[in-house]
């Protein structure tokens, strides 16, 4: 499918699709990549999402953790003490990278190890005689309580990469979760930048993130416990199919405590 991206700006591809069982010839524009990312979300009418942090009904929580930082924690904290359930909207990078693994920690109540990490040593250009060293991620519990022995569902799609796959494999060893979502990037582990001539560039992943278990997070993204099928009437009409997911589950574990 590359050749439906390359060639220069403005120039086009002719595609045929399938649509109610009917064919149909169309012509696409090539556009810039800047253009691109600024035309996302216009096509169609964007989910509606509640803020990033909200007491939905009954003492569900819900949480979107790339938007909010660590001196906000103790804050958290506090507004979702009484919630039992809590959403947790893992979706999209995080702007506080620490803030994943401080939330662990003020959800961990021991310590714990949630994930290692494997880095190349390279001290021979013969591939046979390359070593490793590992190195492990320990959540410390926080002393704050109020986010302890709670219920959490993960919420997680396509856009998680990198650090956002970090915090949800920390937040998953930590707490009594369940993760509901599409497959992940499995793009973890501090990227490396290749620049080639014409001013391309490329990245690859400088180390290896495994789950304890020594399950890899690069290219399989990080474990899910329901997929959710995105469709396409779902995307056309506005609705968040995943967070929905989430949420029925959550009453659904409300319900089951009542």
């Amino acid at each position: 499918m590359s050749w439906l991206t390359v060639g220069r700006s403005g120039s086009r591809s002719q595609v045929t699709i399938k649509r109610k069982g009917q064919y149909q010839t169309v012509w696409l524009t090539r556009i810039a990549r800047d253009h691109y990312y600024s035309l996302w979300g216009q096509t169609a009418p964007s989910p509606k999402l509640p803020p990033y942090m909200s007491r939905l009904y009954g003492n569900i929580g819900y949480l979107r953790i790339n938007r909010l930082y660590c001196s906000q924690l103790d804050s958290i904290a506090n507004y979702l003490k009484d919630c039992s359930i809590i959403l947790l909207d893992c979706r999209g990078y995080p702007r506080d990278s620490q803030f994943g693994s401080h939330l662990a920690s003020y959800i961990a109540h021991q310590p714990d190890t949630v994930a290692y990490n494997r880095f190349p040593f390279i001290f021979s250009p013969n591939s046979s005689q390359q070593l490793t060293s590992t190195e492990y991620q320990i959540i410390q519990p926080s002393r704050n309580i109020f986010l302890k022995h709670k219920r959490y569902i993960l919420l997680v799609d396509e856009g998680v990469q990198s650090q956002g796959e970090g915090n949800v494999i920390g937040l998953q060893g930590v707490s009594q979760s369940i993760t509901v979502g599409t497959p992940t990037a499995g793009a973890n582990g501090m990227a490396i930048t290749l620049k080639f001539p014409g001013q391309y560039f490329s990245f690859f992943s400088g180390f290896g993130e495994y789950y304890p278990d020594n399950t890899p997070n690069q290219q399989r993204g990080v474990k899910i416990n329901q997929l959710v099928p995105i469709t396409l009437g779902g995307y056309l009409g506005a609705r968040d199919e995943i967070y929905e997911q989430g949420l029925r589950l959550a009453k659904q574990l409300v319900n089951a405590r009542n």
